[in-house]
């Protein structure tokens, strides 16, 4: 990790904290009006919220390193035995509690 790295690894967690700032301050901005007022959202909020959002995408994107690039796996592996162990049927589940959501008892 060179000093680019780290610095830049600083500047990206720095975006990250501002952003969740904006975003709880767009919090807080909701709870006050929503005091003073009924259940109407302030424009300003939701303007907040999508800068924060924004930012913290834009953050997200310096903190993290580049993308690699994609590959084939060009492995001596057969096919078929790599299938074989993404298939795993202990973990299937035919009787599980969401079959009430959709039962006619309810």
């Amino acid at each position: 990790m060179g000093m680019n790295e780290d610095l830049r690894r600083r500047i990206g967690g720095t975006i990250i904290v501002l952003s969740f700032l904006f975003l709880l301050h767009a919090g807080w901005i909701v709870l006050g009006s929503r005091e003073s007022s009924g259940s109407e959202v302030p424009l300003s909020a939701v303007l907040e919220c999508l800068v924060g959002m924004v930012v913290c995408l834009v953050g997200s994107m310096v903190y993290i390193d580049d993308f690699e690039k994609l590959e084939e796996d060009k492995s001596d592996t057969p096919k078929w035995y790599m299938e074989r162990l993404v298939y795993r049927p202990d973990f299937a589940a035919y009787r599980h509690r969401g079959q009430a959501l959709f039962s006619k008892d309810f």
